[in-house]
């Protein structure tokens, strides 16, 4: 399918144009993007380009990779070039951007953002927002601490939670493709456009030319207070009689130390790392291709140093004898309007910038090159060279041992070279893909439409429960959040309703992405991640020391109720029908069901990592988790969460949560043949959960802990499994 397209930007009130945009035609798909700089006079600007010029070239670059991979690759990629760019240069520290980015092929469109910069997608006159601005006001609506409609007007609506270039690492937000048809438009807009148009204005556009569509709306932005810069690019899926090019990538900027109030941006410039292929110019990121002169530098009578940006193939220029004098670069046409003139430079010699010499470097190199030589030519001269009767040459191996003067000296073993590489073939150790405990491979979940709740929809009463779950929220205390919002819906009124979306997400943010984002390799790092299946010992020691009957304590540990983690929230929602009504209307059971696949999926790539481990590692404590994980993966199986991945995950998720069950309960034959019995522990733990054998009597109902501290590891082995951990994150 055929493409058109449409850009503009309005520079508004504001003393320069910190946006950026670019529209560029792949072999594969059209790219749109559009970045809204920050940070003070010379950085915004500087940011958003060099945010602009990564991206497209990161693509270029990584042509052939699927598109999801590439665009999150891009934006990690781009977001450490501007980081170590600001870190470099004391003018451009602070600086950052947002990027939203999309990648449009014959039927789908691939979003990945960061920041408050939006994507719509314009269909027949209906209007549908793609991304989530990442400020904080949404953290707070999240946390039930504002409604939509107040975050919509608060003062701070655009302070960013997330950004590109303001920290060494970030989370990219990636879209699940969309399909889009012919006269679909897809819509990008820094907050400049979306925070004074509405998507009423939006809708009623003709977008059969986007740039008059994008002039239309950028005239609307005109009309309106604000001072904030508007930018806009749209792509229309067909033809137009518009006769729009792509854009060039945007040009490097530079700035002026004499005069800082000229209005342009800096390009940091560090000599060292200038002429370093592996690293690029300026602290420039690997795999990004350079411009021949890019990294000319220029001496000039105002003192400037010249560093243009990063962009096609690197070499190091010749010398010039003569200075050559000071180029200023000119704004992309799409950028903002002509900067002011340079101020006079001072009548002052101008300082040179200081140049490290090159003879140091090139004699370190120099030696280690030899040594490095020399011992490759030690370790291929055969020791002895002596040969056998039938005239090949045998190579002696060396014993180690015999370097320690108190070792035993062992005879010469002679083993023939075709023995050798025989012997180092078998010794190859196997890839570290098998070699892991725990390592989350989870299948995407579907895009889900966005759910309006229909029957939970008054504000939260208020008073000291709303107030207890809301600071449980924040400092991830899910249980006992979740403990505060059950007991003012039953206590007080059922308007607490709208805070079991936060108490359910926090889970989320707590304990999810803790065991989504990390591999395991042995059973002693997969002690770390214990509770935030099923809570801290803390929390597990106070469950046993509150039973005043004391029948939780003579429970197995595989079948006591769970104190925390993600299991905690799935034993509740079992229980309390009452929760699983109200986060239907709020989340929308689709949405639920995801969340909980997540949750059974990791359970049972737990107890199938751990049944792989060998005999001779099996301890009590590993035994006992693994049981656990068995058991709460085969309940969860026939409970509410099982019900929901039959009705909404059936194709992906659940064969393969039932496959990963079967194959922790079964023997199996290790790579030396010997035969790998499973413990009777976790046979009986798998019958119990699928309800095929009694369960101990006196399991008591899952409560709440009381201390959500972790303490420092002992890494000892405990059959109860309460190894004491350190972690950031509580519940």
């Amino acid at each position: 399918m055929d493409h058109s397209w449409g850009y503009g930007s309005e520079q508004r009130l504001r003393e320069e144009n910190q946006d950026c945009y670019g529209v560029f035609e792949f072999s594969d798909y059209t790219l749109a993007i559009v970045c809204d700089g920050m940070g003070g006079h010379v950085g915004g600007a500087q940011a958003s380009t060099l945010a602009v010029r990564t991206i497209h070239d990161t693509l270029r670059e990584l042509k052939g990779r699927s598109i999801p991979d590439a665009l999150e690759e891009a934006l990690q990629r781009t977001n450490i070039v501007i980081y170590e760019a600001a870190r470099k240069n004391h003018r451009l520290m602070g600086m950052g951007t947002t990027a939203v980015v999309a990648a449009i092929t014959g039927d789908k469109c691939y979003m990945a953002h960061v920041g408050d910069s939006r994507a719509y997608l314009l269909r027949q006159g209906n209007v549908q927002q793609l991304t989530r601005d990442h400020t904080m006001v949404n953290l707070f609506v999240d946390a039930e601490l504002l409604s939509p409609e107040d975050a919509a007007t608060h003062p701070e609506a655009h302070v960013l939670s997330r950004s590109l270039g303001v920290e060494r690492q970030v989370d990219v937000e990636l879209a699940e493709p969309i399909s889009v048809v012919g006269g679909d438009a897809v819509f990008l807009c820094s907050d400049g456009v979306h925070g004074v148009v509405t998507d009423w204005e939006l809708a009623n556009v003709d977008w059969g030319a986007p740039h008059e569509g994008v002039r239309s709306v950028l005239g609307i932005v005109g009309t309106r207070e604000g001072d904030d810069n508007a930018t806009a690019v749209t792509v229309m899926m067909g033809t137009s009689f518009e006769d729009v090019a792509s854009t060039p990538p945007p040009e490097p900027k530079r700035f002026d130390e004499a005069s800082p109030a000229s209005g342009v941006t800096a390009v940091p410039f560090d000599e060292q790392l200038a002429y370093d292929p592996a690293v690029g110019p300026g602290g420039g990121h690997p795999g990004i291709d350079y411009d021949d002169d890019a990294l000319a530098v220029h001496d000039d009578p105002a003192g400037l140093v010249i560093a243009p940006e990063p962009a096609r193939p690197l070499h190091m220029p010749k010398p010039s004898a003569q200075p050559p004098a000071v180029r200023e670069a000119e704004p992309p046409s799409h950028k903002a309007p002509e900067t002011p003139p340079r101020s006079t430079p001072s009548k002052k010699t101008p300082r040179k910038p200081k140049r490290r010499s090159a003879i140091l470097p090139l004699l370190v190199a120099a030696t280690a090159m030899l040594i490095a030589l020399v011992m490759v030519l030690i370790l291929l001269i055969p020791k002895g060279g002596q040969t056998d009767p039938a005239g090949n040459e045998q190579v002696i191996v060396e014993d180690w041992e015999r370097l320690d003067g108190n070792a035993e000296v062992e005879p010469e073993v002679q083993v023939q070279p075709a023995e050798m590489a025989a012997q180092l073939q078998e010794e190859e150790p196997e890839p570290i893909e098998q070699q892991l405990l725990f390592a989350p491979d989870l299948p995407p979940a579907p895009r889900r439409l966005p759910t309006r709740p229909v029957e939970f929809t008054q504000p939260p009463p208020g008073g000291p429960l709303q107030f207890m779950a809301v600071e449980a929220t924040r400092r991830q205390d899910c249980p006992q959040a979740l403990a505060a919002v059950q007991e003012g819906m039953k206590t007080i009124s059922v308007d607490h309703a709208t805070l079991y979306s936060g108490a359910w997400l926090c889970f989320n943010e707590a304990h999810q992405r803790e065991l989504e984002q990390g591999t395991v390799a042995t059973w002693d790092d997969f002690k770390y991640k214990l509770p935030h299946f099923e809570g801290t010992p803390e929390q597990q020691q106070a469950a046993v020391r509150d039973d005043k009957t004391g029948r939780l304590g003579r429970l197995p540990h595989w079948y006591r109720p769970a104190v925390g983690g993600v299991e905690y929230r799935m034993e509740m929602l079992a229980q309390d029908e009452e929760m699983g009504h109200v986060l239907t209307d709020l989340l929308g059971e689709p949405t639920v069901a995801d969340q909980l696949a997540k949750d059974v999926m990791m359970e049972a790539l737990a107890a199938r990592g751990l049944s792989r481990v060998p005999l001779e590692g099996r301890t009590p404590s590993l035994v006992a988790a693994w049981a656990r994980r068995v058991y709460v993966t085969a309940w969860a199986l026939r409970s509410s969460p099982g019900r929901l991945l039959d009705q909404y995950r059936r194709s992906d998720v659940l064969p393969e949560v039932r496959r990963l069950l079967k194959d922790s309960t079964e023997p199996w034959v290790a790579a030396d043949g010997t035969a790998v019995p499973v413990p009777e522990v976790v046979q009986t733990a798998r019958d119990v959960g699928a309800g095929n054998l009694a369960p101990p009597s006196g399991r008591p109902k899952p409560r709440p802990a009381r201390n959500n501290g972790f303490r420092e590891p002992d890494m000892g082995d405990d059959p109860e499994g309460s190894i004491k951990v350190h972690s950031a994150a509580g519940g």
